[in-house]
C-alpha cells in the first residue's frame, strides 16, 4: 500500500465515536468509517492521533543576548508567536497558540483568528489507521 492510499484513507475518515480521549499522553482513539470506493457504505476504521515531542531544531536560539553586529537586528524566535487565548492567575501566564515561525499562513474566514498549518518540517500529530476494523470475539 502506498503513501497516497493511506493518505486518502485518512482525509476520507468520518468519525462516529470517540473510544478513548486521553490528556496525558496527548491521544484520542477515534472509531468510525472509511468509505468503500463503489459503494455508500462504510468499513469501520480505528483512527488514533497523538501529539508529537517538539524537535530542538524548532526552536532556533537567540542573538539577542549580547548586541547584535552593526546593521543586525536581534532576532527573537518567538517574536511571530500567534496566541488564541490568554489566561493568568499571579505570576502564571497560559495560552493557546501557535510557533509561526514554523508555519505556513493562511487567514480564516469567519474569525479575526488566523488560522495556520504547519510545515512539512516539523509534523505535529502521529496517525495510526487501524483499516479494516473488526470487532473483537471472544471464545
Amino acid at each position: 500500500m502506498d503513501d497516497q492510499t493511506v493518505a486518502n484513507r485518512i482525509h476520507s475518515f468520518v468519525p462516529s465515536l470517540v473510544l478513548n480521549d486521553d490528556s496525558a499522553s496527548k491521544k484520542v482513539v477515534l472509531l468510525g468509517g472509511i468509505a468503500i470506493q463503489n459503494s455508500i457504505s462504510k468499513e469501520k476504521a480505528i483512527l488514533i492521533i497523538e501529539k508529537l515531542h517538539f524537535v530542538q531544531a524548532q526552536f532556533p536560539t537567540s542573538n539577542c543576548n549580547s548586541l547584535p553586529p552593526l546593521g543586525q537586528t536581534c532576532k527573537l524566535p518567538f517574536q511571530t508567536a500567534l496566541f488564541k487565548t490568554f489566561q493568568l492567575n499571579s505570576i502564571f501566564h497560559w495560552s493557546e497558540g501557535w510557533l509561526s515561525n514554523f508555519i505556513q499562513h493562511a487567514e480564516h474566514q469567519d474569525t479575526n483568528i488566523k488560522m495556520h498549518n504547519y510545515s512539512n518540517d516539523f509534523p505535529d500529530v502521529k496517525f495510526t489507521l487501524i483499516y479494516p476494523a473488526e470487532e473483537k470475539v471472544a471464545f
